[in-house]
């Protein structure tokens, strides 16, 4: 109840803020300096053992986003706080895929839909996060689809699981992704990474940050619901099975 309350009062505060300059520019500044205070462990250590357990769960994923830049900018991890891996041409968001990381130790800890469609399913492993992402492949192009937890303010369910409702969501378009076997790694790896850092990181993907960095200027924000759901993995695999099946 609290942690209800406490979220519904911020929020009130941030909408007042857009209504009022002096007051956003008060709460820009708060948000600004809690962001830069944040800090997130660095799991490039766990780069191996996670890495392993992908290849071996026999899932078609390759790598994606922060996990694909340090393999192909770096050639080793240096910084990672969570891992990413997007689903191969063909595959599907379902049970197969919880079923297959529950059977190496990972278990589901969120989903997220937009609309009613399943784009993303996040997994923890020895407190060690891994985002698997579905994409849309079309004839000419790839179009990753997520819940605008970027630029959005969520709606929060606080019950048995936490439910954070946006009214948009986000996409980015890339070129069509052919692949190539890496036999070093062990996973199928884009042909053409450097069109994938531009549309995600901006045209300075190469240089190391020392934070997270976004260009937006390849992203669309489009109206729609979209839902960011967490929790107790056996209660989220119910809610995922009510809707493959419903």
């Amino acid at each position: 109840m609290y942690q209800s309350i406490k979220y519904r009062v911020k929020t009130k505060i941030i909408e007042l803020s857009m209504k009022n300059r002096y007051l956003d520019k008060i709460v820009g500044g708060i948000r600004d300096k809690r962001r830069d205070n944040r800090v997130n462990p660095n799991l490039a250590k766990d780069a191996g053992s996670v890495l392993e357990l992908v290849r071996s769960s026999g899932l078609k994923l390759f790598p994606m986003f922060g996990t694909l830049l340090s393999i192909y900018r770096d050639g080793k991890f240096i910084y990672a706080d969570d891992y990413d891996f997007a689903l191969m041409p063909g595959e599907k968001l379902d049970f197969k895929v919880i079923n297959s990381m529950a059977n190496k130790g990972a278990k589901l800890v969120a989903f997220s839909l937009v609309g009613n469609d399943l784009v993303e399913f996040s997994f923890e492993y020895e407190g060690i996060r891994i985002d698997i992402f579905k994409l849309d492949y079309y004839d000419d192009k790839v179009c990753h689809r997520c819940p605008n937890f970027r630029t959005d303010r969520p709606k929060i369910d606080f019950s048995e699981l936490t439910i954070k409702e946006y009214s948009t969501y986000f996409e980015v378009e890339y070129p069509k992704i052919t692949f190539y076997f890496d036999e070093f790694w062990g996973f199928y790896i884009p042909e053409n990474c450097e069109d994938i850092f531009e549309r995600h990181y901006g045209l300075d993907w190469n240089i190391p940050k020392q934070t997270n960095f976004i260009d937006y200027k390849n992203y669309r924000f489009i109206r729609k619901q979209s839902f960011n759901v967490s929790g107790h993995h056996s209660l989220l695999e119910v809610e995922v099975m009510e809707r493959i099946y419903d």
